[in-house]
């Protein structure tokens, strides 16, 4: 996993989850067993001891009659009540289930007037088009262009970012960490937005080549439990996010769970660039160093 992830030292994990709180991004992890499942297993000492110091996370037990009810309410109650039922009850029955949440809440440093929200036109990836709110605001950010590649770098008050891309984002990621972005005056017009997406990642992280974790005849997890009578493999990875972007900022929450089983300018100036979101676009909410903490694509008006 962690060659597929090119993120070898787990160390920094922790690092990042206090950098994080001060910033104003809770980032929470739990582990949990279900002790009906193998009652004389137990999480090693070793395991619980790297997942506390690597992922400042906690070791937790549970029943079959209370497994999927208390990870809810964990995963609910760190996403400030905007995760919610994160398992289902088909999930009732796992031998452990790995779960991480994050939250974020922060406010716009050149935050949108209520006053200049209007509607306008959205062009969706069908090429149907919608009449939704547009945010406007003029202001000196930074900018890219290459191509039909566009970028606009929307900073918060917390040290982080959304950038926003309309276009080709093959290397954007490269280009901010590369600091090709530069200060420009741009009149930006951004959609107000709400979105939840849920996935099964399972299909997805096996074919980035992570296979042997989730073969009934390969899996090898004995270093995480003691005592349990079979071995196991990761049956689902789940993830549920929520985003809310308006005129004051953005609040956004994820959840992921691993279920095993036996994420004001100055108008004078002559060049004003204009970038309107008015098609599907990419956004990122990242920090300085480059590290992704939301993702997501705009592609319909909803």
């Amino acid at each position: 996993m962690t060659k597929v992830f090119n993120s070898p030292n787990t160390s920094l994990y922790s690092q990042i989850i206090t950098d994080n709180k001060n910033k104003g991004v809770d980032i929470a992890n739990s582990i949990w067993f279900n002790k009906d499942s193998g009652k004389n297993a137990y999480f090693a000492d070793d395991y619980q001891k790297k997942i506390q110091s690597d992922y400042q996370g906690t070791a937790q037990s549970v029943t079959n009659d209370d497994s999927i009810e208390k990870v809810n309410e964990w995963v609910e109650k760190q996403t400030n009540g905007k995760i919610t039922n994160m398992l289902s009850e088909e999930n009732r029955g796992y031998v452990c289930a790995l779960v991480n949440a994050i939250y974020m809440k922060a406010d716009w440093v050149n935050k949108f007037e209520k006053v200049g929200t209007y509607k306008e036109t959205f062009t969706d990836i069908n090429s149907n088009k919608s009449e939704i709110d547009f945010m406007h605001r003029l202001m000196d950010i930074e900018y890219y262009e290459n191509g039909d590649t566009k970028a606009v770098k929307l900073p918060y008050t917390n040290g982080l970012s959304m950038i926003v891309v309309l276009g080709d984002t093959k290397n954007i990621l490269d280009v901010i960490q590369n600091n090709k972005m530069t200060s420009e005056i741009v009149n930006v017009s951004l959609p107000k937005f709400k979105a939840e997406y849920s996935i099964d990642y399972t299909d997805t992280l096996k074919n980035m080549g992570i296979e042997k974790a989730f073969s009934n005849a390969n899996a090898d997890f004995s270093l995480m439990l003691e005592n349990y009578p079979e071995s196991i493999k990761i049956d689902s990875v789940l993830q549920k996010a929520m985003i809310d972007v308006d005129e004051k900022g953005t609040e956004a929450a994820a959840a992921t769970s691993t279920i095993m089983v036996g994420t004001g300018a100055d108008t004078t100036l002559e060049k004003i660039i204009e970038f309107r979101a008015d098609k599907p676009f990419t956004y990122y909410i990242l920090d300085d160093s480059g590290n992704v903490y939301f993702a997501g694509r705009y592609v319909k008006a909803e």
